[in-house]
């Protein structure tokens, strides 16, 4: 395996180096050595290693807008060989996340390209595998080699938790990835197809059947996607004689337990008209290849079972010494900084950090990563500056879910005039108004305008 690093000014340009141009995407195939440019840095102490190196790690929500943001303010650092700015991910892709249950279902195309994103900003990409991290000496570790760093900031997100059920892994798909989304459309189109010549009528039944684990966000806007998608697949409404089934199970006593009660009881009623069966209080003990058994006694025969229960991030952060949570974060304080490495910061999904009002975790919700990618950008520029670090204070802006292609349920925030809430189709137009606000803040950041696709 190799790593590629990518310059913004060789992106998309000849393989033929011109006057004042940056050499092309060069490929470095070294098991041990990361090189930028033509000067290699490992093992080379920090005040060796040349241009002071700030290092990002994860491409997503929170990680690009940082990256992004750093390029903006130290352009001119970075030209004058001062800086360099380095953005890590595994794919060359900036992931919708938010909107992988469209992509399962529906086949949207939900990635944006990295190259076409850092253009116009100075910011080079390595494309690699983290594995670990080497905090006495500021580095990185991936498949291919250490990358070295001066100030790093972690957000790489987090993946499904399984919490050791049985047979999960082998039998269910999860939704995290975008290779999660299209292997989850694959598998339900070819059990479909295949249901539709099958004589047998229990089996046919079982094949058309999904089981969703786990009635948070993701589960419930992937199950109310599907139902559309079923629809268009048999020809008949959901829970119809030979039409498809939808099962969301969930551990609590409600869905969306993460949210509040209205919108979680507005949600509720829209998945019952669509014929979606909810049970909650239920748990799902192990999956088998054809079948789910659950906490009720009951084993239910199914064609797919998709797990979107819970999520954790990743063990290499408890490796490496860090002081971690809930769910395997990283203790952060009111500055985004990791606890007991003052050089280092953790955004998203990956930082644990408290609301400085009520003490209460920061949910992972992209919203929070976004402002967080913002805030830590600005302090890495303050601390260059000698300037004080500002505190991160969350701003709620509100909460809709999508309940299916035309409908949304939540709320706006509008500050002392309170909650604006939603159900339906205006509801769904500001989940639409959500997604275009993050293209057009990329765009702000990078000065590239860039759609999925």
């Amino acid at each position: 395996m190799s790593i590629s690093v990518a310059t913004p000014s060789s992106i998309g340009t000849s393989t033929t180096r011109k006057q004042g141009r940056a050499p092309p995407i060069a490929a470095i195939n070294a098991p041990n050595d990361v090189k930028v440019g033509r000067r290699s840095r490992v093992g080379m102490p920090a005040e060796e290693r040349g241009p002071h190196r700030i290092v990002v790690l994860g491409a997503g929500y929170g990680g690009l807008t940082c990256a992004l943001r750093l390029g903006r303010r130290l352009g001119s650092a970075v030209r004058a060989g001062e800086l360099e700015i380095v953005l890590v991910d595994r794919n060359p892709y900036h992931l919708l996340e938010t909107r992988l249950h469209e992509a399962a279902v529906r086949g949207v195309e939900v990635t944006i390209p990295i190259a076409k994103l850092l253009q116009r900003r100075p910011v080079r990409f390595i494309r690699a595998d983290v594995t670990g991290l080497d905090i006495e000496r500021r580095s990185v570790r991936t498949e291919s080699g250490p990358i070295p760093y001066d100030a790093l900031v972690i957000a790489l997100g987090s993946k499904s938790a399984s919490y050791g059920i049985p047979g999960l892994r082998e039998h269910a798909f999860e939704l995290k990835t975008l290779d999660d989304a299209r292997g989850l459309k694959a598998h339900l189109e070819a059990r479909f197809a295949e249901a539709t010549g099958e004589p047998d009528p229990e089996r046919r039944r079982r094949l058309r059947r999904v089981v969703i684990g786990g009635a948070g966000l993701t589960g419930v806007e992937l199950a109310t996607e599907l139902t559309e998608r079923i629809r268009d697949l048999t020809g008949v409404p959901l829970g119809a004689p030979d039409g498809g089934e939808v099962v969301l199970l969930e551990a609590a006593n409600r869905i969306l337990l993460a949210h509040d009660h209205a919108t979680a009881r507005s949600a509720h009623r829209v998945l019952r008209r669509a014929g979606i069966r909810i049970v909650t209080d239920v748990r799902l003990l192990e999956v088998r290849k054809n079948a789910v058994a659950l906490s009720s006694d009951e084993v239910l025969p199914v064609g797919t079972v998709v797990w979107t229960g819970g999520v954790r991030v990743p063990e290499i952060f408890q490796e490496a010494g860090f002081r971690t949570g809930e769910k395997g974060r990283v203790v952060v304080g009111e500055t985004l900084q990791v606890e007991g490495a003052p050089n280092v910061y953790a955004i998203g999904d990956a930082a644990l950090a408290r609301d400085p009002n009520s003490g209460e975790p920061i949910p992972m919700a992209a919203q929070f990563a976004l402002q967080q990618g913002r805030v830590v950008a600005d302090n890495l520029v303050a601390r260059r500056a000698g300037d004080r670090p500002i505190p991160y204070r969350p701003r709620i802006l509100g909460e809709v879910i999508s309940l299916g292609k035309h409908l949304a349920t939540g709320w706006l925030a509008l500050g002392w005039i309170g909650r604006l809430r939603l159900t339906g189709f205006l509801a769904s137009l500001l989940k639409r108004a959500i997604a275009e606000r993050h293209l057009a803040l990329l765009w702000r950041e990078s000065r590239r305008w860039a759609r999925p696709g």
